[in-house]
């Protein structure tokens, strides 16, 4: 694909949003973003009792696999919480504009998508990244590896 047809692409798929600020709890871990799969079964079995029909999921994910080595990336599982004072490790997802783009796919087919997001989309919008933390907010994760999530990138 062409730049510009990328680009296009990405402009009908993204909106800018003002997103609410979000309690959370996560699970901090150290190692390969392809792992990540088994970190989210792990932390969704770990937690089930915990989970309701309220429960919201996220994940941020701090480092570039093409900068740093890939089996020392870190990333965080996230999930809205009620009761901060249950949980060790307890963060907040700020409040703001984002651009959120809406990923459906399976897990290898994320990175291109990040890819794309920031050397092509970002430079192209004028938009001017904010310090907040990026985020994914989950809606499906099937067994078969398919997802269903937004990317959630801060904006000043």
């Amino acid at each position: 694909e062409d730049t510009r047809t990328i680009l296009q692409e990405f402009n009908a798929k993204i909106k800018i949003e003002t997103r609410p600020e979000y309690t959370v709890m996560y699970e901090r871990t150290i190692g390969n973003y392809k792992d990540l799969e088994i970190a989210w079964c792990t932390f969704m079995k770990k937690h089930q009792n915990d989970i309701d029909v309220d429960t919201i999921f996220f994940e941020r994910t701090f480092d570039d696999p093409t900068i740093c080595k890939e089996d020392q990336c870190i990333f965080d599982i996230c999930m809205s919480v009620k009761d901060v004072t249950k949980y060790k490790n307890i963060s907040v997802l700020q409040a703001g504009k984002y651009a959120v783009y809406p990923f459906c796919g399976y897990l290898e087919e994320i990175y291109p998508i990040n890819q794309q997001l920031v050397a092509i989309w970002f430079p192209a919008s004028h938009y001017e990244l904010d310090n907040r933390y990026a985020y994914d907010q989950y809606y499906k994760v099937e067994s078969d590896g398919y997802m269903e999530f937004d990317i959630c990138i801060p904006l000043k």
